[in-house]
């Protein structure tokens, strides 16, 4: 029989560790190695006996004692580094400060604070900026500033000045200034006549320059802009002087007057402006025919009465809005530049209209609101002419709205006057209340159509 081959059995090897997403092998520069510790132990017999090394012979006074034997130590300790220049050194340690008692910090020495080294510059530097300056004999002594040389105006100013602290005027170089400055200060401050001519040029207008003074117009002064009512007695004067000349004159004096007297044409333009403006946005329509636009402006009369019958409106023509009312113009035209009355040629006519409820009440403010000052001009007139009637009379009026006897102006052709006596009689008071009923009237009617 064969011989049975012999089995080694093998010791089972030791599982390999296995690493899931990095290498079995280590990276000296991310993983220091670590020092390794050996411990090694030396085991001897019981009856082991060392031998004792020899010494060294002691230099010493007693040369008979025998030296203490030294026993080896049986456990030797090692450490051992793969690599010395991976070891990390370790950290600094800080440094604790001293605690210093009161007694220590008195005895103890103060230190003294380093005084900065002063850097000498360069004589190549001082020779750079000493070439920079302007050599002398190039500077022009008459645009150089002077100091002490004030103007006549600040010297007396600066003796007014030391004058009201009790100190005494300051002393001048020249004897000549001196003296001219005591004669100014005598002026201003004593009284004097002699030297009135300095005074008169301590404030100097500027017309007496020769330069036209700029001056914003009128329209965009705080006059224009002032309430309705303030200018509204201007206005009222501004007539009366029309009314008191000739019916020949008042178109040439009108024209006169706007062009010339800013008093008056400031006011009446304000007036016209903010009146048109109204009229046109709140009561005007734009479904109003032109044609009958142009005769209402032309007109100083208009009645409404009511109709039996609704025929279509002839102003806004809209088919669905049936008119009610039957509106008359009549009058006759007149310029509005001294409100002169027509020419014996001219004839009276009267013309009719059908207009709807709401056509009818915005047609009537819209035509007072175009002839107001035809109006204002008219009550005038009446007043100027009672003035003239009853100038030869005992020289009392009866006033035809209240029945207050008011005496009358002495003088029919005093446009002034004439103005204050009819404040008096509550004339402007009365007129601006209609005006401003006619006012509130239009922002009432906006709203319908």
């Amino acid at each position: 029989m064969p011989p049975k081959k012999k089995t080694v059995k093998r010791a089972a090897e030791a599982p390999q560790p296995v690493l899931v997403g990095r290498t079995a092998r280590r990276s000296p520069g991310l993983f220091p190695p670590r020092p390794m510790r050996m411990e090694v132990l030396i085991c001897t017999p019981p009856n082991f006996k060392r031998k004792r090394l020899p010494e060294p012979s002691a230099t010493s006074s007693g040369g008979n004692e025998s030296p203490t034997p030294q026993l080896r130590s049986t456990v030797v300790e090692c450490e051992t580094a793969a690599k010395s220049d991976a070891e990390t050194p370790p950290p600094p340690r800080k440094r604790k400060p001293k605690k210093l008692s009161s007694s220590d910090t008195e005895d103890a020495p103060t230190r003294r604070k380093r005084k900065a080294k002063r850097v000498r510059r360069s004589p190549s530097l001082e020779e750079t900026f000493s070439g920079d300056e302007v050599e002398p004999e190039h500077i022009i002594p008459s645009r150089l500033r002077t100091r002490g040389t004030l103007s006549q105006r600040d010297r007396i100013l600066l003796k007014l000045k030391r004058k009201r602290q009790g100190l005494s005027p300051p002393k001048s170089s020249a004897s000549e200034s001196e003296s001219s400055e005591e004669s100014e200060r005598d002026s201003l401050f004593d009284g004097s006549s002699s030297d009135s001519d300095h005074s008169s040029q301590f404030i100097v207008d500027d017309a007496d320059d020769g330069t036209a003074v700029a001056q914003l117009p009128m329209e965009f002064s705080m006059e224009a802009h002032q309430d309705l009512s303030h200018q509204f007695k201007k206005i009222v004067q501004f007539m009366v002087h029309i009314a008191i000349r000739p019916l020949g004159e008042r178109e040439q004096f009108m024209k006169q007057l706007l062009n010339t007297e800013e008093y008056f044409s400031v006011p009446l333009k304000a007036a016209r402006r903010r009146i048109s403006g109204l009229r046109e946005s709140l009561v005007g329509s734009s479904r109003w025919q032109p044609e009958f636009i142009a005769l209402v402006e032309k007109y100083p009369d208009f009645e409404v009465r009511d109709l039996n019958i609704a025929p279509p409106c002839d102003v806004c023509r809209i088919s669905s809005r049936r008119g009610c009312k039957l509106g008359t113009l009549s009058g006759y035209p007149y310029n509005r530049m001294g409100y002169t009355e027509p020419k014996q040629g001219s004839k009276y006519k009267k013309l009719t209209f059908n207009l709807g409820r709401f056509c009818a009440e915005r047609m009537e403010v819209f035509h007072q609101l175009s002839h107001w000052e035809f109006k204002l001009w008219t009550c005038i007139c009446q007043e100027v002419d009672q003035l003239n009637e009853v100038a030869q009379a005992d020289g009392y009026v009866d006033d035809r709205d209240r029945f207050i006897p008011v005496k009358g102006v002495h003088d029919t052709h005093d446009a002034d006057g004439i103005t204050d006596w009819l404040v008096k009689r509550n004339f402007v008071e009365v007129r601006w209340a209609i005006i401003e009923l006619m006012i509130d009237r239009a922002q009432k009617v906006e709203g319908k159509s």
